[in-house]
């Protein structure tokens, strides 16, 4: 017999979640839990404040048909690792682990009050100045993470690339429609077709995938950027991170355009600037691996975009969709 999974509530969190974490000298009867703050369809997160902690504390619960309990406790081993590896950059960081409840699939850790990259981006859309740090603070973070996870030079099979294409582009009613009657994505995916034929087998820097690199998994104030959401569960070329976190950029946020330029992946010769300096920095990359990645990861997006765009009345997922069309178009042209 299925037993359903329990409704996640508050209540729910304060009297049988919470009572499973073991911190020093914290009693069990004296949380409180500050309401449900962020609520998707792969997990919750509530917040919870104890007496004796200096700070609040994030209680993440994942949903058990989204996400596995393995797949949790690969966050948690991730944050684990990566909170002390990258202990030594104060201004880089993770939030701090606190506990791992596996048959809940909830995380407990530091609760990070600063706000979301994207929103900083979009509080400062016609601040180019400050944009552009911010982007390039974003590419510090994915750098120093890399370099700490460390960084080897390795061959790469671009046909899993295609693959993946493939399999998204048949997981909706929306996605077959899309990939049986749009020529753009019919003329990018052949694209990508080429791109991996010619390109196939390069060297690439590869390092721990965080796989989930986007402006909506940091956090940035007080001059301290916190990564979240990392997976790293596996080594993967260094351009999967970020050309997924370009792809977002180009698509969300005011100013940042597709350059004519080959080089630029998506981005605005100074966005690229300010992202890539940093995240790059010291590497060789052939400029159409950028590219290639580039095209691979606004594929995935279109298709996202396109799906929600038919589901929803919403005004910016109609944006999203036709931005991402427009990058797709030119960046397919270079295969």
């Amino acid at each position: 017999m299925n037993i359903p999974a329990p409704q996640i509530t508050a209540l729910f969190v304060r009297n049988v979640i919470l009572p499973c974490l073991s911190l020093p000298g914290i009693s069990h009867d004296r949380w409180s839990v500050l309401g449900l703050k962020v609520k998707s369809r792969q997990c919750s997160i509530f917040k919870a404040s104890h007496p004796s902690l200096a700070h609040p504390v994030a209680i993440k619960i994942y949903a058990p048909d989204q996400v596995k309990p393995i797949g949790a406790s690969y966050q948690y081993e991730a944050l684990c690792l990566f909170y002390d590896k990258m202990a030594g950059e104060p201004t880089l960081r993770v939030p701090k682990p606190l506990g791992f409840i596996p048959e809940y699939g909830a995380i407990a850790m530091e609760w990070i009050d600063s706000p979301r990259l994207r929103s900083v981006l979009l509080l400062n859309a016609f601040n180019r100045s400050r944009r552009l740090e911010l982007i390039s603070k974003a590419g510090q973070w994915i750098r120093h993470f890399h370099e700490v996870s460390g960084i080897s030079c390795e061959r790469v099979a671009l046909t899993p690339y295609v693959a993946t294409v493939e399999r998204l582009s048949q997981r909706s009613q929306e996605a077959r429609f899309l990939a049986r009657n749009d020529s753009v994505f019919k003329l990018a995916t052949e694209s990508l077709q080429r791109g991996s034929r010619a390109l196939d087998n390069r060297r690439l820097p590869h390092a721990a995938a965080h796989a989930d690199f986007t402006p909506a998994n940091l956090h940035y104030g007080g001059g301290r950027m916190f990564g979240i959401d990392i997976w790293a569960n596996r080594r993967a070329p260094v351009l999967e991170d970020y050309c997924r976190m370009s792809s977002y950029l180009a698509l969300d946020h005011s100013g940042l355009i597709l350059s004519k330029q080959r080089s630029l992946s998506g981005l605005s010769r100074s966005n690229f600037d300010a992202f890539f300096s940093n995240a790059l920095a010291g590497f060789e990359i052939d400029p159409d691996l950028i590219a290639y990645f580039s095209l691979f990861e606004l594929l995935r997006r279109y298709i996202t975009a396109f799906e929600w765009s038919c589901r929803s009345k919403i005004s910016w997922q109609t944006v999203r969709k036709i931005r991402a069309k427009a990058l797709v178009q030119s960046l397919s042209a270079q295969f």
